[in-house]
């Protein structure tokens, strides 16, 4: 076999099934949450409700982009295949 034809993935099928599913669901409700929440909020304080969803993005981000603590308290290289997913492409 030439290639990534016979590669194996380090999650079986059923997981990686399970785990997409889970954050469809998560982003679903997540969008549920911002309908619900978002006229309330531009009746209560106004135009600042775009300055506060700015803010959680702008947290939510900071937090992805970070890498945490891989052993301990020490912090190590990412692996190259989640080393593109941290590094800003502009």
């Amino acid at each position: 076999m030439r290639g990534n034809a016979r590669r194996r993935t380090p999650f079986p099928l059923r997981l990686r099934g399970f785990a997409m599913g889970t954050a469809v669901f998560g982003t679903w409700m997540a969008n549920f949450v911002v309908t619900l929440v978002f006229p309330p909020l531009i009746d209560a304080i106004g135009g600042a409700t775009f300055l506060i969803f700015t803010a959680i993005n702008a947290a939510t981000i900071a937090y992805s982009r970070d890498p945490g603590p891989l052993d301990g308290n020490r912090r190590g290289p990412l692996p190259p295949a989640v080393r593109h997913l941290t590094t800003p492409s502009l």
